[in-house]
């Protein structure tokens, strides 16, 4: 079993996390085929959100900046 943890007290608006400091950067979200994956980079692209695709692999940034890459299993 595992835990997040989410960095809430900074706020809406907060910056982003500087580079050179200890903290989440990535995570992946893994969609059981690629039909999923397609509607949800569909839904990316709906709310007018950059989305870059490299190796099958695509990247969006969330509001904190993190890097959250779709992919399929």
């Amino acid at each position: 079993h595992h835990h997040i943890g989410l960095n809430t007290w900074a706020g809406i608006g907060a910056p982003p996390t500087p580079e050179n400091v200890v903290g989440l950067k990535a995570f992946s979200v893994v969609y059981p085929s690629n039909e999923e994956l397609q509607i949800a980079i569909t839904k990316v692209k709906a709310l007018g959100l950059e989305i870059f695709e490299e190796n099958g692999i695509y990247t969006v940034k969330d509001p904190s900046q993190n890097k959250i890459k779709l992919t399929i299993k």
